[in-house]
């Protein structure tokens, strides 16, 4: 019995040696009801996703992709009519899946991967908060949405410590909500979680891309809390009647390098936003009466958006006839510490030298504030 325990062994290394030699790995599994679809699968890369392979579903939807095994632990998804599935690849294995069309991205299943139950566990929760945010019929509480965020903090925290160099872990501290990062790495808490990620990624996966982008977030923060010491208090300077501005100068949508500062001899809405968040075109449409209003009297609006998508902001900002620039850093924006940017929208008024007279929450009452200011 023993013997025959020690050639099942052998066996099965062997095999397991078999399987990664030729150095791929594969996807496979059945969607059901997806007949004549074409499945997708792509890689995520830390700037782009990249498109690997497709086929059309059979009837049986079978389905099966061979990669390449990756160096270090990378994400990849499939795609099923505009659906995605995200899961992560740890060199040699063979992934299986399950799902059906009209539940795609959300009721799957992928086989015996700790790692990728954890990223679907997330990914739901991410799903959840995000609905609740986007009803705009039925608003919740800010607690009650601070709940949730927690609750989801509490699961992702467990996720991270369990193994902190876990495509997991890779993938809980860089989720984020409207483009706000769950876990800030600004924040003193949230960012001992990014520094366990970064070292444990370090000291793991020394010359991968995704251990570049973490270790820059993390010395980048370090930076801004050695420079506190030297920075302007603008929380207290915006409770002032007038202060000076800090100029802001980012490509505008085109193509062409605007500063805020040009923008002297004209009273300014200087708006921090995203482009494509709920209630955008209600947003939007009351900026255009408002620009249309006061455009003669040497009035403009200077829109800095944080949206990621940058080819998404560029279409949807490409008719508006104020000046639109783009933070490609979105959440990681220097602008948001030093405008204390704590949600999005977020105005601000500035005079006709420049200076910041007053911070809004809201477009309710600006018409007489500009009155006043022209």
């Amino acid at each position: 019995m023993e013997k025959m325990r020690q050639i099942i062994v052998c066996f099965l290394f062997a095999f397991v040696l078999f399987a990664c030699s030729d150095g791929k790995c594969s996807v496979e599994g059945t969607i059901a009801d997806a007949a004549g679809d074409t499945l997708y699968i792509e890689r995520m890369e830390v700037q782009k996703i990249s498109v690997l392979d497709s086929l059309k579903l059979p009837t049986s939807g079978n389905f099966r992709f061979s990669l390449p095994c990756p160096e270090y632990p990378d994400f990849y998804r499939l795609r099923l009519n505009g659906q995605y599935i995200v899961f992560a690849v740890d060199s040699c294995e063979m992934l299986k899946v399950s799902s059906c069309k009209k539940t795609f991205s959300t009721d799957y299943i992928i086989e015996n991967s700790v790692d990728n139950e954890h990223i679907r566990q997330l990914r739901l929760s991410n799903f959840a908060i995000q609905k609740l945010v986007n009803n705009t019929q039925n608003r919740p509480t800010s607690e009650f949405l601070q709940g949730k965020i927690e609750s989801h903090k509490q699961m992702a925290r467990k996720i991270i410590l369990s193994d902190t160099k876990s495509a997991a872990a890779y993938f809980a501290v860089n989720q984020m909500i409207n483009g706000y990062y769950f876990f800030s790495p600004y924040d003193v808490e949230d960012g001992a979680y990014w520094a366990a990620v970064a070292t444990a990624y370090k000291v793991n996966y020394p010359n991968y891309d995704r251990t570049k982008m973490l270790e820059n977030t993390v010395l980048s923060v370090m930076k801004h809390k050695r420079d506190k010491a030297n920075a302007i208090d603008y929380e207290k300077l915006l409770q002032t009647e007038a202060v000076g501005c800090v100029d802001i100068e980012l490509p505008d949508n085109k193509g062409r390098k605007v500063s805020l500062s040009s923008q002297k001899g004209t009273v300014v809405l200087l708006d921090f936003s995203l482009i494509d968040v709920a209630n955008s075109s209600a947003r939007i449409l009351a900026l255009r009466e408002l620009y249309n209003r006061f455009v003669k009297q040497d009035f403009t609006v200077f829109q800095v958006s944080f949206d990621a998508d940058y080819a998404a902001w560029m279409d949807k900002t490409k008719l508006l006839p104020w000046i639109c620039v783009n933070d490609k850093r979105a959440a990681q924006s220097d602008y948001i510490l030093i405008f204390n940017l704590k949600s999005l929208p977020t105005y601000f008024l500035l005079n006709w030298d420049g200076d910041i007279v007053e911070r809004l929450e809201t477009l309710d009452g600006i018409e007489s504030k500009i009155e006043a200011l022209l």
